[in-house]
């Protein structure tokens, strides 16, 4: 399963207001993006790519009347003559607004306040889901871009992660515990670090009343089987993240699979996730590559847990 996108980490990525984007789409026809099983809007890879060339095309004069109905390849060589060189296939983050663009702003100055604050007004303003959704997953999107290209420094990365870290576990643990609900248990598998990923799921899953015992990061798989046993688990959760080539990491799955027995689903998801396909196919893991998804498959997994 590919990576997918919410449309308000598109429009992090493409510089596009969601509105924008949603009229390119009813009123061009300039893309066809997939939709979850409650109907709601998600974008690929190639949506993305595909909306920031046209957004390029339209910036350097031409409508969008003109130009949303083309294929990729001719759209590619109108930014090429217009441009006088390579086309480009990246997409960028080149215009950051609302509450996105003020955590950004935060991050930039290295202001740790300015950034809570930020997630505080968004979650009065958006609900928590909608936070996750429209604020954090596109801010931790736009940090990773950055620290890509090197647009963002090591320090603030680190700043960014440790307020979002903070934050969000705050308010997992401000949440109500389903005690008599079915149990799902988090972590990140061994030498896996970034736990904000894992955090985010905790919420999520609380939300949809489950008794979430979160376990932290970096953990054996002997370790993971065995709090499952103890805890009486219906299902695990894994957020992997970085690196995207550990040589250790396919072992430790194959491992957690071969303790747990055949029967406890594995849940999974990160942007690193993609990068072990095959493993977490051949243990029967289930990869998720947008909230929705997940949010979706654990209201199914509690009705017949």
């Amino acid at each position: 399963m590919a990576a997918t996108y919410t449309i308000g980490t598109v429009a992090v990525l493409t510089g596009l207001s969601p509105h924008t984007i949603r009229a390119w789409e009813r009123r061009y026809e300039g893309l066809t993006p997939g939709r979850t099983g409650t109907n709601r809007r998600v974008y690929a890879d190639q949506d993305v790519e595909r909306l920031s060339l046209i957004k390029r095309v339209v910036d350097s004069g031409h409508s969008i009347g003109q130009v949303a109905h083309l294929p990729t390849d001719q759209l590619l060589r109108l930014e090429s003559e217009r441009r006088g060189g390579t086309p480009r296939r990246v997409a960028s983050v080149n215009r950051w607004d609302g509450h996105v663009g003020t955590c950004l702003e935060a991050i930039d100055r290295l202001d740790p306040e300015e950034l809570e604050n930020a997630l505080v007004r968004g979650t009065a303003a958006l609900g928590i889901q909608g936070m996750l959704a429209d604020i954090v997953i596109p801010v931790l999107t736009a940090v990773d871009l950055g620290w890509s290209d090197g647009s963002i420094s090591i320090s603030q990365e680190h700043m960014a992660s440790a307020v979002l870290r903070t934050y969000l576990d705050r308010l997992r643990l401000s949440m109500p515990v389903a005690t008599m609900a079915p149990k799902l248990l988090l972590t990140t598998p061994r030498n896996q670090h970034h736990e904000v990923g894992a955090l985010i799921v905790a919420i999520v899953a609380a939300i949809k009343d489950w008794n979430v015992i979160y376990l932290g990061p970096n953990l054996p798989a002997e370790e993971i089987a065995e709090a499952a046993r103890k805890t009486g688990a219906a299902a695990i959760g894994l957020s992997i993240v970085y690196p995207l080539d550990d040589i250790g990491l396919p072992n430790e799955l194959a491992l957690l699979r071969q303790k747990l027995g055949p029967s406890t689903p594995i849940l999974v998801g990160g942007r690193a996730a993609q990068a072990y396909a095959l493993v977490l196919e051949s243990i029967g893991a289930q990869v998720f590559g947008n909230l929705d998804g997940f949010s979706d498959h654990l209201g199914q997994l509690a009705t017949h847990t």
